[in-house]
């Protein structure tokens, strides 16, 4: 069969704009002989171009869904690791805060705790640092702080914790 129709066969040209959604993407333009002129055959035809222009489309937008989902994600990563180590650690000594005290002794019984033996697990509570920031000053405060913190870290791990900051 020649792909150039002689004289005496008849052409329909047939004109479409393609639209994606509210854009319109092209136009597409069919010539086609009488026996291809089959109801249902242009509508059929025109679906299967618009659904890979919209596949094409959907396969780009996911894409760069993909990339902005890890850029997000190593985002917050980063953003979670730095707020981790804030959550549980106390800026000045270095020390655990109560939330990091507890969240570690938890990981520490639940890996090593053997049923039928015991467990100590205490913590110290330097509320009475107040008494030193109100009558010496706070550096004096942090001082002590600083000084408890270190002479409690030789034990097998050291905790601050405090209900309210007792640095004031």
């Amino acid at each position: 069969m020649s792909m150039v129709p002689n004289a005496s066969e008849r052409m329909t040209q047939i004109i479409n704009v393609l639209y994606l959604g509210e854009k319109q993407v092209g136009l597409f333009v069919n010539r086609f002989t009488a026996e291809f002129m089959v109801p249902g055959f242009h509508s059929l035809f025109m679906d299967q171009i618009c659904n890979a222009i919209r596949t094409i489309a959907n396969e780009k937008q996911i894409e760069q869904m993909k990339e902005l989902i890890e850029e997000n994600t190593e985002a917050m990563e980063r953003n979670d690791s730095v707020l981790d180590r804030f959550g549980t650690e106390d800026k000045l000594t270095g020390c655990l805060n109560r939330r990091g005290f507890f969240s570690k002794a938890y990981d520490l019984l639940k890996r090593s705790f053997v049923e039928g033996t015991y467990a100590v697990v205490s913590y110290i509570d330097m509320d009475s640092i107040k008494s030193i920031n109100h009558f010496f000053g706070r550096d004096e405060g942090d001082l002590a702080m600083k000084k408890s913190s270190f002479h409690s870290a030789g034990s097998l791990w050291a905790g601050k914790h405090s209900g309210k900051d007792s640095r004031r």
